[in-house]
């Protein structure tokens, strides 16, 4: 793992926090934490490979998190969204890097090794990165990151990020 994906993860994590946690306007009262605490064996795999992964990555239908339609919530909110906007910066507990400062002192191979990471991942539909190449690098290692961990391990990842202090 190199610098660029420690930060990405870094991120993550914070998005995570805020999108499980009570600052998240769309769901206060921790619906969806609630839930994944509940719910247990198939229940859980279902859910979580149905919907709380794309809920996660903001991938999948848009219109299964419209308004009411996913656990009472009003709507997700991206990772794009929620990096981008003027709350999160103003938040100190955040400590995030600008975006451009991911990539600045990197090396192309550090970079090539991330989209190759990517690229395995994607398979056969690759996206080729362009003008907004590093959001969409970032979103896509999100997607990648969220896809690969297995339902207990996710669950155990987010409680952990909630309450670093339990016990795993």
């Amino acid at each position: 793992m190199n610098q660029i994906e420690i930060q990405y993860i870094h991120h993550f994590e914070k998005f995570i926090s805020f999108l499980f946690g009570e600052k998240n306007i769309n769901d206060p009262e921790q619906r969806i934490y609630n839930k994944l605490l509940l719910l247990e064996r198939e229940e859980l795999e279902s859910w979580v490979n149905k919907k709380l992964k794309y809920y996660i990555t903001g991938e999948g239908d848009h219109n299964a998190f419209a308004e009411d339609e996913f656990e009472g919530i009003k709507r997700r909110i991206l990772f794009t969204q929620w990096y981008y906007s003027p709350m999160t910066w103003n938040e100190p507990e955040q400590h995030l890097v600008w975006l451009d400062d991911f990539y600045d002192d990197k090396t192309e191979e550090e970079i090539n090794q991330v989209r190759n990471k990517i690229y395995r991942y994607q398979g056969l539909i690759v996206r080729e990165y362009s003008g907004s190449w590093k959001m969409e690098m970032m979103t896509d290692y999100l997607e990648m990151y969220i896809a690969n961990m297995g339902t207990d391990f996710l669950k155990e990842y987010i409680k952990q990020i909630m309450d670093p202090d339990e016990p795993i």
